[in-house]
């Protein structure tokens, strides 16, 4: 299980893994205690929730279920939400953006492989100025693009760890040219390393439809 936390600091998406109905509870009382969480998105392989998970404890908390979903599908799910977010926040405060601020994210999850992708290339594919955008990411996000450009990675390196993939290997895929930089960096975020990530949080194939 794979609930997804809307942040509304940030507006970002925050993995978290759900299997046990203690942590079911866990997640319950984390969401309880943090009034940034304005949302809780569930993604599951199975068609239903595990019956001892008790949905009517977010008694504050809207939720979402999304139910039979094929693993193969789970990080453009994970990116569709974020969209969704993106565009919802939006419309909700300047339509002078509608259309600027998706197409900047989509960019972005195009080239996070690229470990050169910075501010500069997106302000240089979009013709607007370096200052100019990370004004709108601040105002959107409530952190600048180089932050809000980390956590995306991590996020779709814990994904990718969670089915299986090395460490190396995810580094090079999220952006990261540099094996000790990714690290220290993902252990800062998460507070464990990829490796011992991976080992807690790996995924038995078996869990979902191929």
């Amino acid at each position: 299980m794979t609930p997804l936390d809307l942040q509304r600091e940030s507006e970002i998406l925050e993995i978290n893994q759900v299997k046990t109905a203690e942590q079911f509870d866990e997640l319950v009382l984390k969401v309880k205690k943090n009034t940034f969480y304005t949302m809780v998105v569930f993604l599951s392989a199975n068609q239903s929730l595990p019956a001892d998970w008790m949905l009517n404890k977010f008694t504050k908390t809207p939720y979402v279920v999304f139910i039979g979903i094929k693993e193969k599908k789970l990080l453009s799910i994970y990116n569709y939400l974020e969209t969704v977010g993106i565009m919802s926040t939006v419309k909700s405060s300047d339509q002078k953006y509608d259309n600027l601020l998706p197409s900047i994210i989509n960019y972005l999850h195009e080239n996070i492989h690229d470990s050169s992708f910075n501010l500069l290339t997106v302000s240089n594919q979009f013709n607007i100025s370096s200052s100019y955008l990370s004004k709108i990411f601040k105002k959107y996000y409530g952190i600048g693009f180089k932050q809000y450009l980390i956590r995306q990675r991590i996020n779709k390196a814990k994904l990718m760890l969670q089915y299986g993939f090395s460490v190396t290997y995810t580094c090079e895929k999220v952006g990261y040219g540099d094996l000790t930089h990714f690290s220290k960096t993902f252990k800062k975020m998460e507070g464990i390393s990829p490796l011992n990530y991976k080992k807690q949080f790996y995924l038995d194939k078996n869990e979902y439809e191929k």
